[in-house]
């Protein structure tokens, strides 16, 4: 990609430095390449005087998001809360192709600002009734971690053979509402895993998982792996149906679509 103009027509809100915040945290050196700038401080300095924020402030709004991610130790490590937690939770679930299209769009103005519904996730982040003050609003890091954490697990099960000795099938692509089917003894094990940064925080399921952990009951397992991104440690939950107390939360997922107009078709 061509280094990317510095001019920006219009000045933006504080959703858009926050969001290249969180990209730039969950991608790293990847997120850097992509805006095509030659190193981070480059990226902070060019990104600032764009998006007219200091440098600095990018920087810090960037290592807030760094627990989640597991590339940096990062200097903060409460949870998120506030706004940054509803920025986190806008684009959890964004496929990458999705998010960086999204960004590089946002950068080389690209005219995802005027698009309707990039206007309603402003507003609904301007709206958000949140108290400024960091960690006074949980947040649960779904699905970040999550390559990570089952390749942890698959290395975990092969030296303890937890949650049972057996034959690991590989279901993660399959959608059928768990990662792994464990055969043992004539009889199948169905395993989700989930994943964490660090020491803290929850888990969620998506309605299938939920739906099978009801449907298998004692044969459904949930391994929750800590600390993936350095010493992890294991967690083996059975029956998570009957022995946990969800919540059931509502989502917005942030995708990019083209759209072909009736007249040319």
């Amino acid at each position: 990609m061509e280094k990317n103009s510095e001019n920006f027509k219009g000045k933006p809100t504080p959703f858009e430095a926050i969001v290249l915040a969180y990209y730039l945290a969950r991608y790293d050196k990847i997120a850097v390449e992509k805006l095509g700038f030659v190193n981070l401080r480059e990226c902070f300095q060019k990104l600032g005087k764009q998006f007219d924020v200091p440098p600095n402030t990018l920087k810090n709004r960037r290592d807030d998001f760094d627990p989640l991610f597991g590339h940096r130790a990062g200097w903060h490590q409460y949870k998120l809360g506030g706004k940054l937690a509803k920025v986190a939770d806008f684009f959890q679930y964004t496929d990458d192709e999705d998010l960086h299209e999204l960004v590089i769009g946002m950068v080389k103005n690209e005219g995802i600002l005027k698009d309707q519904a990039w206007m309603d996730l402003n507003s609904s982040f301007k709206n958000q009734n949140t108290s400024k003050k960091r960690g006074t609003a949980e947040f649960v890091p779904r699905g970040i971690t999550g390559k990570k954490a089952e390749k942890a697990f698959e290395e975990f099960h092969s030296v303890s053979k937890k949650p049972f000795p057996g034959k690991l099938l590989d279901r993660r692509d399959d959608g059928c509402g768990y990662d792994y089917e464990l055969i043992t003894n004539n009889s199948s094990k169905y395993i989700e895993v989930k994943g964490l940064a660090g020491n803290e925080g929850g888990m969620s399921f998506t309605a299938k998982e939920w739906e099978m952990a009801q449907k298998h009951q004692d044969d459904y397992f949930v391994v929750l792996v800590k600390n993936v991104g350095n010493e992890p440690s294991f967690y083996i939950y059975q029956n998570p149906h009957s022995n946990l107390q969800p919540k059931k939360h509502l989502i917005q997922t942030v995708q990019i679509r083209w759209n072909i107009s009736a007249n040319q078709i």
